[in-house]
């Protein structure tokens, strides 16, 4: 099992495991997120993918309450896209939010995605890795 911890600019990602989930997908790829300057747990991030090779992919994140509105959850969701594109044949990364959640639209409007559909009060975007 390969693990993956990397910084950015204020965040440190710490790659626990690489592990089969309960995601409904075969393949996950998963980190806790920390502050780099505390080291205070700010949330976690998730890659799930039918296939080993990820080129084809769906994020999730979580960032805790009391660290939402910083630009955490942006910073968090380029540099999954950057990692991606470096470890993996990435071709598209999907997500999906709830069109009440203006904070993750928000988040995926300013990491590139594109909305794909939107039904039943669930927006489908996408991002296409070049």
């Amino acid at each position: 099992m390969k693990k993956y911890s990397f910084d950015s600019s204020h965040l440190h990602f710490a790659n626990e495991n690489t592990f089969l989930s309960s995601f409904n997908k075969p393949y996950t790829l998963y980190w806790n997120i920390y502050l780099i300057e505390t080291m205070e747990l700010l949330g976690n991030v998730d890659v799930r993918s039918e296939t080993k090779d990820f080129k084809e992919c769906e994020i999730g994140y979580v960032i805790g309450k009391p660290f939402q509105s910083n630009g955490y959850a942006t910073e968090c969701v380029k540099e999954i896209i950057q990692f991606m594109k470096n470890h993996f044949p990435t071709e598209r990364i999907n997500a999906k939010y709830f069109d009440s959640n203006i904070a993750s639209a928000r988040v995926l409007e300013k990491s590139g995605f594109q909305i794909v559909t939107s039904r039943n009060g669930m927006i489908r975007v996408q991002r296409k890795i070049k």
